[in-house]
């Protein structure tokens, strides 16, 4: 009885195992062949739907969901593929592959057509961005048709603070353009800078561009106010007019003998306010300093800078002194 429960439970654990197996394609090694995966150049997904064709012999076979293809049962010799597919380049890959007993694996990447169609402004200059500043509510970009075949285009956006967009019903012919019309929002933006995408799809490829909007209603608000000088070492001091909603979460200052206004990313020196510096902690209105040694006697130009919402800054008016 003991024996059949050691046989049942070793049963049970190797279907257990696998259940539990890797779910990638399963190559038999007595079956020579060729497999492997198509994916897209830029994005590295797996292309679907895309014909492999086999050379010699002309076998042609389509990828999976997955990207995945395979020839199998092949004759021992050298092989190559081409792999096409709707709005991509043809590629023809001229990598040998030697098949013998065993399938052989070979990945390939290809890329997508370039797009018969630009974003263009109403002197049909090309843009790749729409900027709402920090008042508009609507903005306006065109679709010019530079190709050789009528253009049917649809346009995805799932922006929160995008309220409309013309919608394209009618097929754009060669050489025309036409217009689409952005409305959005403000109550639904975020403090500061919000940025998104509106997605061009085509029969002749895609595009997309950025859209971005400026809400300074809640934005936390700070001023540099000068400096003071205890013993050795500067003290840079500024102050917090707003906090913001939601409040700001670090302060400082950027401190530059080269940039005459200097930022975040573009400084000699950032100073982070600590416990051990002066005023208020993060979050708080009012006054606060960093404690600062210059080294070397160049000016120095300097600013306070809070950080709020997704590592986003807000910058106070440039102070400098010489030491």
């Amino acid at each position: 009885m003991i024996n059949y429960l050691k046989l049942f439970g070793l049963a049970a654990l190797i279907l257990i195992c696998n259940q539990c197996a890797d779910t990638d394609i399963i190559i038999p090694e007595d079956s020579p062949g060729i497999y492997g995966t198509v994916t897209d150049f830029a994005t590295g997904e797996p292309v679907a739907d895309a014909t492999v064709q086999l050379r010699p012999g002309g076998e042609t076979t389509l990828t999976g969901s997955d990207g995945m293809y395979e020839f199998r049962n092949l004759k021992k010799g050298n092989y190559s593929i081409t792999v096409s597919k709707v709005e991509y380049t043809d590629l023809v890959d001229n990598y040998v592959i030697a098949v013998d007993t065993k399938m052989v694996r070979r990945d390939v990447q290809i890329e997508k057509l370039p797009a018969y169609f630009e974003v263009v402004d109403a002197d049909l200059n090309r843009i790749s961005s729409l900027d709402f500043g920090k008042d508009a509510t609507s903005a306006q970009f065109m679709i010019f048709n530079n190709g050789p075949v009528a253009l049917n285009c649809e346009i995805i956006c799932s922006c929160a603070w995008v309220s409309s967009i013309t919608e394209i019903s009618n097929p754009i012919n060669p050489g025309a353009t036409y217009p689409i019309i952005v409305t959005i929002d403000r109550d639904e933006l975020s403090a500061g800078v919000n940025t998104d995408y509106i997605h061009i799809t085509s029969n002749n490829g895609s595009k997309q561009i950025i859209i971005s909007a400026i809400d300074e209603s809640n934005m936390p608000e700070v001023v540099t106010l000068g400096y003071d000088v205890e013993e050795n070492r500067y003290v840079l001091e500024g102050d917090v007019i707003r906090v913001g909603t939601p409040k700001y979460y670090q302060k400082g200052f950027c401190v530059s003998t080269y940039y005459t206004e200097p930022t975040y990313d573009k400084c000699d020196e950032l100073l982070i306010w600590e416990h051990g510096d002066t005023g208020n902690g993060n979050g708080w209105f009012g006054n606060f300093g960093c404690y600062y040694s210059p080294k070397g006697r160049d000016k120095r130009y300097f600013r306070a800078w809070l950080k709020y919402g997704n590592s986003q800054i807000v910058y106070g008016n440039v102070q400098s002194f010489n030491p």
